[in-house]
């Protein structure tokens, strides 16, 4: 996992001098490793239902600071606009199930995620390299 390539977490930030007309950049906030995923049929449905689309699923190791309306720019430089993200726990058979006395029900142990909806942009923006 994790083996789909890198991905930079963005903001759009304006670097034009006081007083120039705005030049809008990406700036970037944080570097990760990730994996695509499957953008299924009720993701895609429920989108579509509201005038969005989804044009790539990824996740990437926890992060609760990332938000809505950041961007992310792929190593090979696709970017997108982040239009959802949520913490997930990985769940596959090299997940862990405890049981012990102390819990009432049988625990899930696994690698807790950020699952990030992104759509693509139709013009893509200078990534600042400062």
């Amino acid at each position: 996992m994790f083996d789909s390539g890198t991905l930079y977490i963005c903001n759009l930030v304006d670097t034009a001098e006081p007083g120039d007309m705005p030049k809008m950049k990406l700036q970037i906030v944080s570097k990760y490793w990730y994996e695509d995923r499957v953008v299924g049929f009720n993701r895609q449905y429920a989108a579509n239902g509201v005038n969005q689309r989804v044009d790539k699923l990824v996740r990437i190791a926890l992060d609760n600071s990332i938000q809505i309306g950041q961007y992310a720019v792929l190593g090979n430089g696709e970017q997108f606009r982040i239009d959802h993200c949520s913490p997930v726990q990985d769940i596959n058979e090299r997940t862990k199930i405890v049981n012990s006395k102390y819990y009432r029900q049988p625990r899930i142990i696994g690698l807790k995620m950020t699952e990030l909806t992104l759509s693509r942009l139709e013009s893509n923006y200078d990534v600042a390299t400062d």
